[in-house]
């Protein structure tokens, strides 16, 4: 009975340290997606609509629009975002975020 004890502990303990580190991993991930999504969006506002007042990113696709003479949003440009994501890109970036 005593050494069924002793495993039981080391068991939990492993099994806890296992979920201690899938949940950092996955926030880790959240994190660097949400990241992207900010960086994609700030590129459809800023550098592609600059020049328009008013810009929307949908599915990686930006946006841009004008006022028309009734004063009234008209499209005045679309462009397609290619954004190239590279695993071990990610890999090192999330790897990073905790030194």
């Amino acid at each position: 009975m005593e050494t069924e004890n002793k495993s039981y502990w080391k068991t939990v303990a492993i099994i806890f340290m296992l979920l201690f580190f899938l949940e950092t991993g996955y926030f880790a991930y959240v994190k660097y997606s949400y990241n992207q999504e900010i960086e994609k969006t700030n590129i459809c506002y800023y550098d592609i609509c600059a020049e328009n007042p008013g810009a929307e990113l949908i599915n990686n696709v930006c946006f841009c629009y004008n006022y028309d003479v009734m004063g009234e949003y008209v499209l005045a440009k679309t462009e397609v975002m290619k954004w190239k994501t590279n695993l071990t890109e990610q890999f090192w970036f999330i790897a990073t975020q905790f030194l």
